[in-house]
């Protein structure tokens, strides 16, 4: 009777791996790995989307590189916000992260949620109110530089600061998500290493160098590749910002090309080709950033090109300041003084990164006559009340937060579902094949959606499901990520609880359901926090799908709402009163869950 119960409850063992991870496997190969595989294939095929594809070999390529005149400039204007929002975003996080890792700073709790806001505000929100700050006539960037003698510029129609325009709101809503994961491998330094090197004299520049950059080295490189990554497939930033129309080629981004070509022109293959292209300069980036931090990643590699350039410049400030002085009459700064001076810088910049915030809330209750007014009218005299029912008397606007709603808590429940199965499969299991599976799978998180899309969106029509709910959640129920992460959780959780439920009885999901779960609730809460922000904000895949503005989600309600229709007058105050009805409410609350966010975030920089 033992040996049969040990039969079965190795049997059990034996099938029970692939049971769990099937159901991921089985909707991220139909909706991901195939259009993904598709896209490589339809970029050698001319193709229209009606009648059978037509191959081109190199020829959509060749056009590409040697005939399309536009193309280039659209290249260089992706490395633009690609490079400069890296060069930007990271020092700055890094710099947000080390303040916020201090004791002398006070109010912590405040201007973390002050910072980490951006992450789950709407970009399309952001956008519309960057868009009406930086606009020639009335913007309020324009009346700050007027103090200081400067004419209004053009923001965002010139050619000379078209692109500076998009890159503040990127380092505006990134530099937030990017110091979390400083933050998190802040944490995991040990501190004995800067006694010690306190001990041999070191400067806290020379601590900063030697010790904390190389002890940061992978979490750097992990955010330097996923900005790289989120950079390079930047699209709502600059698509809202010209509110919908055609985008001038000297700010245009790849992604709005593709959109423009593939779907606007039907040029499929094209399409297809222009998001290959772009998966291959994000795995060169991605392989010249590794090799950038290859000696803080090794100590047996030689010196990355990094150390090379900055090395000196390090050396050559940190000599100014010697651990010891020769002069003993002069003091260190005092602390009183650090305090202060952290302090000021800190809330200096939180409140640059509420003014997007405090503009939407104030022009919410202005009309439209007040928010063109120049000077600028910072608050109403006479707050107008009724744009919210207004709002909704003129819109079907619940009927867009209750699409929004069903959307995010369908992917949230399915994808974690799955990707908690599937994790579970992955952390507690040794089958065939589970390696292979695993590297590929995680390996195609790097892939941008943008290659995908065109090759989804003939699936998705082909199943009926296009300009409708299911077909924004059923292709994003099994993120990669999602495995990853709760994988990561799920390893945590002692093996004998497992094995001591076999010798009771106990059948395979009977465990994972009652004893596993149970363990995991702070991973599980923190892949719905995810998956719930990411769809509750999605754009382009809506965008793309959607017709009847009875299907449409709050991001794309919010372009219709601010839309500008000809012969009518611009609705300023009514797309600020969405905005802010909006995304006021989910930052509240984003106060009460953003410890399960970070810890989800930072799992993937420092536990990976």
């Amino acid at each position: 009777m033992t040996s049969i119960i040990k039969s079965k409850i190795f049997k059990q063992e034996k099938i029970a791996p692939y049971i769990f991870i099937s159901p991921f496997y089985i909707i991220w190969s139909i909706f991901f790995l195939l259009p993904t595989i598709a896209s490589f294939i339809l970029a050698f095929y001319k193709w229209k989307g009606v009648k059978a594809p037509k191959f081109r070999g190199w020829g959509n390529y060749e056009y590409l590189f040697f005939k399309d005149k536009a193309f280039w400039e659209i290249f260089q204007n992706t490395i633009f916000y690609t490079v400069t929002s890296v060069l930007i975003v990271v020092p700055l996080a890094l710099l947000l992260a080390l303040a916020l890792n201090s004791n002398y700073l006070k109010l912590k709790p405040v201007w973390r949620l002050i910072f980490f806001s951006p992450i789950v505000t709407s970009l399309v929100a952001a956008a519309l109110s960057f868009k009406m700050i930086l606009n020639s006539d009335f913007g309020l960037l324009n009346y700050a530089i007027s103090f200081i003698g400067i004419d209004p510029i053009n923001w965002v129609e010139s050619s000379a600061t078209s692109k500076w325009s998009v890159i503040m709101l990127i380092v505006w809503r990134q530099t937030g998500f990017t110091c979390i994961y400083f933050l998190a491998g802040l944490q995991f330094i040990d501190k004995t290493l800067y006694e010690a090197s306190r001990i041999d004299g070191a400067t806290g520049w020379h601590q900063f160098w030697y010790v904390t950059l190389p002890q940061l080295a992978p979490v750097t490189l992990f955010v330097c590749i996923l900005l790289s990554i989120n950079s390079f497939q930047i699209f709502e930033d600059v698509f809202v910002m010209y509110s919908g129309n055609d985008v001038p080629t000297h700010a245009k981004p790849m992604v709005v090309y593709i959109l423009e070509r593939g779907f606007m022109q039907l040029r499929l293959g094209f399409g297809s080709s222009i998001g290959v292209f772009m998966f291959v300069c994000i795995l060169f980036i991605s392989l010249f950033q590794f090799r950038s931090f290859a000696s803080n990643l090794d100590q047996d590699a030689k010196k990355s090109i990094l150390e090379r350039m900055l090395g000196p410049i390090i050396d050559f400030i940190a000599n100014i300041f010697p651990a010891h002085s020769a002069d003993k009459n002069i003091k260190p700064i005092s602390p009183f003084f650090s305090k202060f001076m952290l302090n000021l810088v800190v809330g200096t910049l939180g409140i640059i990164c509420l003014i997007p915030y405090l503009f939407m809330i104030s022009s919410s209750l202005k009309s439209t006559y007040e928010i063109m007014a120049w000077p600028p009218v910072i608050w109403s005299s006479d707050p107008k009340w009724e744009n919210i029912p207004l709002l909704f008397d003129k819109w079907p606007v619940d009927a867009w937060m209750i699409n929004s709603a069903i959307v995010a808590i369908a992917v949230t429940v399915a994808s974690v579902f799955l990707c908690t199965l599937a994790g579970y499969g992955f952390a507690k299991y040794n089958f065939k094949g589970k390696k292979n599976l695993f590297i590929t799978m995680v390996a195609t998180a790097m892939i941008p959606f943008p290659i995908v899309m065109i090759p989804l969106y003939v699936l998705v029509g082909r199943m009926g499901m296009n300009d409708s709910l299911p077909g924004l959640v059923v292709p994003f129920i099994a993120p990669a990520i999602g495995i990853f992460l709760m994988r990561q959780y799920i390893i945590a959780v002692p093996d004998e609880l497992i094995q001591a439920a076999r010798a009771d009885g106990a059948g395979e999901f009977r465990i994972f359901w009652q004893i596993v779960v149970p363990l995991v609730w702070p991973g599980i809460a923190t892949l719905a926090i995810i998956q719930y922000i990411n769809s509750w904000n999605s754009f382009l895949w809506p965008l793309i799908i959607l017709r009847d503005d009875q299907n449409y989600t709050i991001p794309l309600g919010l372009t219709e709402v601010f839309a500008l229709q000809v012969g009518q007058e611009p609705q300023y105050a009514l797309a600020m009163t969405f905005a802010a009805v909006t995304t006021i409410p989910i930052i509240i609350l984003f106060s009460f869950v953003q410890k399960y966010y970070i810890a989800g975030l930072s799992a993937g920089a420092v536990k990976g």
